[in-house]
Parts: structure tokens; sequence; C-alpha cells
């Protein structure tokens, strides 16, 4: 029992923690999410045993992963049934969600490598968002890992009026490994810890508690300590897995991990205008968001720098921007206070919630005087209107935070700056890691992790190694599909259009439109040019 009372110490310390879809007890009240249909129904769907399996899947369901789970009779039939579910009635789902994911898949790797943790958790996310960086839950969880505000902030991401840090990939992938290192270190065992990821270590803690056990099969066999979800979480995580690890077999397109575009981290000072930065990078708006989706306006934070990602082929021309007199806060206007305006009187004016307006003017009084002047964002009509939970609806709109409320915050806002930039020097490395060359990097599981079943052969990811030879570039749309087994069309590129847009707007991988057309992952497309493309 006595890790038992640790256990109830932790929970009481970090209750609030999650990243499920449904968290009780923190921050209730949105408004509907934006999640794909098919992850609610996922939750509550009961199984029969449908047709005979066939051979492949058979074999599918046979395969193992790094993570040896033991699970009861039921949690097979229910991994049986989800890739049936996933493979017959959402197969169209599976490779949306594959194209979704391909750009990020090399960076998760490399993240989870650098972090020790087992590879198989790169399906995580096409079970909480389907690798969709702007996914909201009805319960205010948000990004591709579903973070909740508070475990957002708890994990070094900032979540305001300016940015939403749970939709940047890259620092929301950091932040959930050290949750999942986190979740693993307490519990000792992935399906609790996945379970804590789900539903929260609170309500983990709790349920063990409870049951006086710290066995996940005891905890599943009542639904007072678990709900449905968390006890169906492992097995739509496997069933998932198994089917990423085995889509050859199955019929899908192959996933190129390696497809991820050349992206260089820019740091930016507090109140750039990002609108202008994308034009003088020769990039529009909506490229621009694709590659940095975390930024909630077209105006960077005021206090502090931010993190841009860029193709490296634009970096050098938005360096240029930058160091232009007059861009640093050229994303702010300049106004003159009237007789009798207040704060909320420019708050109701201007859209700008007052806890932003204050942070923008930090040495100014709380009444503003007539000719006063006062900085207010450029593009402050341009609302990101995503929930982002209770706790913002608190600062933007003034009232006092209660206590629960005024802990979370305090703890976010103490991280030490070092460990901010720690943060984003591991990104940089990450971004760095998922280009060319490597050595490999292998993980091996706990001894607590072992049992009856033989875990295969660890997944190698490369890390480090010589950069293979550059390969000769040839003009988009220069290189012949090869595979005359596969139908292949032309495609006439619009203006602003990349790679991986046109291969999410055709629901195609980026990796098959790289190689069908011999393109590196930095090319830059021009309106006019014409590509191959599968399908067309």
């Amino acid at each position: 029992m006595g890790r038992l009372v640790l256990v109830v110490v932790l929970a009481s310390m970090f209750g609030l923690a999650g990243c499920a879809r449904q968290h009780a007890g923190e921050e209730q009240g949105l408004g509907a999410g934006n999640l794909d249909p098919e992850l609610a129904e996922l939750d509550g769907l009961k199984f029969s045993r449908g047709r005979p399996l066939t051979a492949e899947e058979r074999k599918v369901l046979a395969s193992h992963g790094e993570i040896a789970f033991h699970l009861t009779g039921e949690e097979s039939e229910q991994v049986r049934g989800y890739v049936q579910y996933f493979l017959e009635t959402k197969r169209d789902t599976v490779k949306r969600w594959l194209v979704r994911a391909e750009p990020h898949l090399q960076y998760v790797r490399a993240v989870l490598a650098s972090n020790k943790l087992p590879q198989d958790l790169m399906a995580l996310p096409f079970i909480e968002s389907g690798y969709n960086n702007f996914a909201y839950s009805s319960s205010g969880a948000g990004g591709m890992w579903q973070f909740m505000p508070a475990t957002a902030r708890r994990f070094g991401l900032r979540v305001d009026y300016w940015v939403d840090e749970r939709r940047n990939p890259y620092l929301a992938t950091m932040a959930s490994a050290k949750y999942l290192a986190e979740l693993h270190g307490r519990f000792g065992d992935w399906q609790l810890a996945l379970a804590g990821y789900n539903a929260g270590e609170g309500k983990i803690t709790r349920a063990m508690a409870a049951s006086g056990s710290a066995s996940f099969k005891d905890l599943a066999k009542d639904e007072t300590w678990l709900r449905e979800e968390t006890r169906a979480y492992v097995p739509k995580f496997l069933a998932m897995l198994k089917i990423i690890k085995n889509l050859k077999s199955l019929g899908f397109e192959p996933v190129h991990m390696d497809a991820a575009p050349a992206v260089k981290e820019l740091a930016v000072p507090g109140g750039t205008d990002l609108a202008a930065l994308a034009r003088a990078a020769g990039m529009g708006w909506e490229e621009f968001r694709e590659f940095n989706p975390g930024f909630r306006r077209q105006v960077s934070p005021p206090d502090a720098s931010s993190p841009v990602y860029l193709p490296a082929a634009r970096v050098e021309r938005a360096q240029a921007y930058l160091a232009e007199p007059g861009s640093a806060r050229a994303g702010y206007r300049v106004l003159v206070a009237s007789r009798g305006d207040t704060w909320w009187r420019v708050s109701s004016s201007t859209g700008v919630p007052v806890a932003a307006l204050r942070s923008l003017n930090p040495g100014l009084p709380d009444n503003l005087a007539p000719g006063q002047t006062y900085l207010v964002a450029s593009d402050s009509s341009s609302l990101d209107a995503l929930p982002l939970g209770a706790i913002d609806d608190a600062r933007a709109s003034g009232r006092k935070a209660g206590k629960a409320e005024t802990a979370v915050q305090a703890s976010a806002q103490a991280l030490p700056d070092k460990d901010k930039t720690q943060a984003r020097d591991a990104v940089a490395e990450a971004l760095a890691l998922q280009g060319a060359g490597h050595k490999p990097v292998v993980y091996r599981p706990d001894p607590a992790d072992a049992g009856p079943a033989k875990a295969a052969a660890p997944v190698k990811l490369a890390v480090k190694a010589k950069p293979e030879p550059p390969r000769e570039k040839s003009k988009p749309g220069s290189a012949k599909p090869e595979d005359a087994g596969k139908k292949k069309g032309k495609y006439m590129v619009a203006k602003g259009e990349t790679v991986w847009s046109i291969a999410r707007k055709l629901s195609v991988s980026p990796g098959a439109v790289l190689a069908d057309n011999n393109l590196s992952a930095d090319a830059r497309l021009r309106e006019g040019d014409v590509i191959y493309v599968e399908g067309r």
C-alpha cells in the first residue's frame, strides 16, 4: 500500500492533468469541437463477432510492437473489432489520416527516440486527433496530441490570446514526449500510462486508491473506476498501430517516413507582423499558417520572441525582412485615448480582450488619460474563434480566476526561462535530426514491460550518419511516371500551392508526389508548374 499512498499524494498535485477528449474536472462548458466525427464514433462502439478474419488479418492481429501489452480476452476482441472497423467501415478515414500524418512522422519518431520512448507511440495522434494540428474537442483539448490547456501549460506550452502552442506540432510533440515519459515513470506500466494520458493521471491514481490495486486489469473491471472510453483506449491504440505497421499487406499506399518538408526555425521578435513576414518570404498566409498553425493572430505575441517555421528556401528572405528598420513591432498600430476612454471601452471597440491590451501596454495606468497613446494589434479584427477553455475566457474577460485556476496558471508561468530555451533548442535539434543521415537509435523496453508475449525486434530510427549525395534535381513534371500499374495524371500548380497543400487537397501521399516528380523536400513550386499526381 506504500506505493498507493504516494500515488494519491501525486494525484492531489496533478489532479487536473491529462489529454483526453472528455476529462472530468477541468475546464468545462465549451462549445462543440471540430474533431473528425469518426473519432467520436470510436467511443462506445460495441462489437459482435463479424465475418471470419482473413489470413492476412489474422497475421496482422498476431503481430507485436515494441510495447508488450497483456490483454484480457475482452480487450483482444476489442482490438479485433477496431481493426475490422478501420479496415472496412472507415478505410477512407484511415487513408486521410495517413496523408495528414506523413509530414509529421519523421519528426515524431526522432523526438520519441531522443526521449528513449518506444516508436509505437507515434500511433497516439491517430486516435487522438487523426494527426490534425487544428483539432479541438468539445471539452477543450487541442492540437495533434490533444492537450488540455492546464496540462499544456504545465509542460511549457503557451495557450492564450496570441498563440496556442498545442497546435505547434514541434513544441507539442516535445511536450507530449515529456508527459508520456513522466506517466510511464510514475505508473511503471504502459497500459496505465496510456490510460493516464487519456483520462488524466489524477483519475488513474484515484481509481488505484479506490480499488486498492495498481493493475489496469483490475481497474477496468468496474465502470465506477474507469470510463468506457479509457478502458477501450489501449485496444483502439493497438488496432491503429497494427494497421500502421502492416500497411502494404493490408492494401494501403506506403507511408513515406522521410517525407517531412525541409523546415528551418527562425526566432522573430515580439510584435512581428506575420502576414508581412510571410509576404516577404514569398508565401501566402495559408501556406505560412500551414507551417505555423500555433499562431492565433497575424501578429506574434508582444512580450517575447516566438519561433517561426519556414521552408529552408524561404529563410533568407525572411531574415532580410526582419533586418529592415521598422519591421520590429510592425504588427501594431498606435492609438490616442479620448476623454472617457477606458480599457473596457477600447476592448469593446477593437475586439481585443482587456488582458491582451494590458500585456501590450504594461507601463500604462488602469485609467487612460486623454491624449495617452497606446498600442493595439493591427489585425485585431482577425480572430481565431476556436475554443481555448474557461481559464482563457477568464483571462480575456478580466474575471478574477479561482484558486484552482490561479494555481495552474502560476505553475505554468513559473516555468524557468532556461527550460523554455531548452525546449526550443531540443526542437531545433530534432528538426536537424529529421534531415538526411543518422546513426541508429533503438528503444529498449523496460524489464517491467517484459511478459509472456515476445516483443518484436525494436524499430530502428536513423539519427546521424553521412548524408546521401545530393541527387540531381529536375524541373517539376520532367520526371515521367515509372510505375505503369498506377494511373498518374497531370496537375497544374496554382498560386501559393506547395507539395504538402496539394497532397492534402487531393488526399495523396506527399512523399509519393515528391518521388513521382523527382523533387527534393525543399523544392519550391511555382504557379503554372505541371506535376504528376496519382489518381488524376
